[in-house]
């Protein structure tokens, strides 16, 4: 993702860009996706 700052960042998977919510991240982090609310996805850090 890009980097999640203040609790919001934003992904890109394939074409589609989705708004991030989750702890402070810096550009192209690992995630695991653990929610959707609407158009939100709640990340939290993945292990590669």
């Amino acid at each position: 993702p890009r980097a999640i700052v203040g609790g919001l960042g934003e992904l890109r998977v394939e074409d589609a860009s989705w708004r991030v919510s989750g702890p402070d991240l810096p550009r192209g982090a690992l995630v695991r996706v653990t929610g959707q609310d609407g158009a939100l996805l709640h990340v939290e850090p993945a292990t590669p």
